[in-house]
Parts: C-alpha cells; sequence; structure tokens
C-alpha cells in the first residue's frame, strides 16, 4: 500500500480506518484472511486468560479484545505505530527511518 494523504473531508476525517478500503484486491484478501486466522489463534487464549486474570469471566476478556480491535482498526492505522517489547522497537526504529530514505 502507498502513502496516501489524510482526508480532509467526509466521515473518514474521524474514521482514518476507511481509508485502507481503497483499492483492494482479492490477493490482499487472501493475505488478510491469513492473518485474521493467525490473529485469532492468538488472541483468543490470551484474552480469556486476561479475562480470568482479572476476575471476570473469559468471555469478558473475549468482548473487551474485540472492542479493542475494532476501535484500533477504525482509529489507529498506521505503518508506522509500534507495537512490540520495547527490546524490539529499536530494531523497529531503524527500519522506519530507513524506509524513509530509501524511497
Amino acid at each position: 500500500m502507498d502513502n496516501q494523504p489524510p482526508p480532509t473531508s467526509g466521515i473518514a476525517r474521524f474514521i482514518p480506518g476507511l481509508t485502507l478500503f481503497k483499492g483492494v484486491s482479492s490477493t490482499l484478501l487472501r493475505t488478510e484472511f491469513v492473518v485474521a486466522i493467525t490473529l485469532f489463534a492468538v488472541l483468543v487464549p490470551s484474552a480469556m486468560a486476561y479475562g480470568d486474570l482479572a476476575g471476570v469471566t473469559p468471555v469478558a476478556g473475549l468482548y473487551v479484545a474485540l472492542g479493542a480491535m475494532v476501535m484500533y482498526a477504525l482509529f489507529g492505522p498506521s505503518f508506522h505505530i509500534l507495537l512490540a517489547d520495547p527490546k524490539q522497537s529499536k530494531s523497529q526504529d531503524v527500519n522506519i527511518a530507513t524506509q524513509d530514505n530509501l524511497r
């Protein structure tokens, strides 16, 4: 995906995730499906465990995880957002810095 300028009008101004649906191909959808299955395999057990650790039912942990994913998808898409261990963040910073220089 190429970097698109931020939307300046309409609902996409408030929900930046909607701009990601422009130019979606079947190859991209297949890739996203594999990513979704992988995320599901990792997220379900951990969300249930966090719910249990918090003293609520494991299903409540699933609801919170689902809500967090939807909110992130709609309001926080960015190629530069880092969701990783702080030790790994240095390599990501270098990667981001060199990507901008290589373009």
